[in-house]
């Protein structure tokens, strides 16, 4: 592997479906808390459960994005079991790759600000 080798890892995510499971009722988020996430359901929860329970005046989001194209994994059927209007999780058709997942985060964030 060349570390040095640019990518451009945008382009790459135009062809990829974007599955949007559920979807945040925020209107204008102040800020977005972004979630990457491959098969990690336990440890996943926890931080769910952190960034739901901000203690903040201005209206935010909680985005989820899964990297594992597998339907009614672990990780999807606990994201179901949420009923927040803040959350919103997104699963990629295919495993696009860390980088490009952390991407597809931000392309999801709607808030000024973006917090990984």
């Amino acid at each position: 592997m060349n570390f040095n080798e640019k990518r451009d890892n945008l382009t790459r995510l135009e062809d990829v479906p974007f599955i949007r499971i559920l979807e945040s009722r925020v209107e204008d988020p102040f800020f977005s808390i972004t979630i990457p996430t491959f098969k990690r359901a336990d440890d996943l929860k926890n931080t769910i459960n952190s960034a739901l329970n901000q203690d903040t005046c201005v209206p935010y989001e909680v985005i989820v994005v899964d990297n594992n194209p597998d339907r009614d994994d672990d990780t999807e059927i606990a994201l179901k079991g949420y009923d927040n209007n803040i959350l919103s999780y997104y699963k990629n058709d295919q495993n696009v790759g860390m980088v490009a997942n952390w991407n597809r985060c931000l392309m999801a964030a709607r808030g000024k600000w973006v917090v990984y």
